[in-house]
């Protein structure tokens, strides 16, 4: 059999209906596979959207208003973007060392990235709510 075209390698992808294994390496040139740009496109530029959100946040506010907020807020301004960072750190260091996260509670199964999602949502509001019960409400 001869080569396959660009075109045809294209409509026949692994996991496909049409697929029959032999075209393992199909979409592996010509810009890779679009869910790949679209996360490293959300990768880079949610980060840079935020900073630039945050900087302009920090220009424009004065540095008696800014002092003033975290202080009133303290637990919201900083305590929960840790808490998120905690969580991620959580499900990233288990991911690293146990391999692929299976979660299965409640009655639901969870694999791969869902699994990974439930888990830092779990771990999210575990700790939003240890830094509710030992805040000091006043």
């Amino acid at each position: 059999m001869g080569k396959m075209s660009w075109l045809a390698q294209q409509a026949i992808r692994p996991g496909s209906a049409r697929d029959d294994g032999a075209s393992d390496h199909a979409g592996k040139h010509q810009g890779g596979d679009p869910r790949r740009v679209i996360a490293w496109l959300l990768i880079v530029t949610v980060p840079v959207a935020a900073g630039a959100i945050l900087a302009g946040l920090l220009a424009l506010l004065p540095l008696e208003t800014l002092q003033q907020i975290t202080t009133d807020h303290f637990a919201a301004v900083v305590g929960l973007p840790l808490a998120a960072l905690l969580a991620a750190f959580v499900v990233v260091a288990l991911r690293h060392t146990s391999g692929p996260l299976k979660f299965e509670a409640f009655g639901f199964k969870f694999e791969g990235g869902a699994g990974q999602v439930i888990l830092w949502v779990i771990c999210f509001l575990a700790i939003t709510a240890a830094i509710r019960v030992v805040w000091n409400a006043v």
